[in-house]
């Protein structure tokens, strides 16, 4: 990881972490990505077999570890805070016939959860 990315995140207060897979790669290292939510801005890392073992060092400052995971359709969960470890970051922008619609021409309407 840079090193002003790592500066930045680490003089943020970070909101959730989450860990979500891209469904259009078949790539081990380009499939998983991380995502540090802050207050004004997301800081998407892609993860790779390279990078895991320094994207945990720093993940230790919040007892988290991730693994290297492969996923072949859309998935996201929330890592951090462990109180909402594995909810969806992540819903769809529209309804559920006109997202399938969407889906089914390769178009994803995704935007991060009201909710959270």
């Amino acid at each position: 990881m840079d090193e002003n990315l790592i500066n930045k995140i680490g003089n943020e207060r970070i909101k959730y972490i989450v860990e979500w897979w891209e469904d259009d790669s078949l790539n081990i290292d380009s499939n998983q990505h991380i995502i540090f939510s802050l207050e004004d801005e997301d800081i998407d890392i892609i993860v790779t077999q390279k990078n895991i073992d320094e994207i945990n060092s720093f993940l230790t400052k919040f007892d988290v570890k991730i693994s290297m995971e492969f996923h072949v359709d859309f998935f996201d969960r929330v890592i951090y805070p462990k109180f909402r470890y594995g909810e969806k970051y992540y819903e769809y922008k529209y309804g559920n016939i006109i997202n399938k619609i969407l889906v089914f021409m390769g178009i994803r309407c995704l935007r991060k959860r009201k909710s959270l």
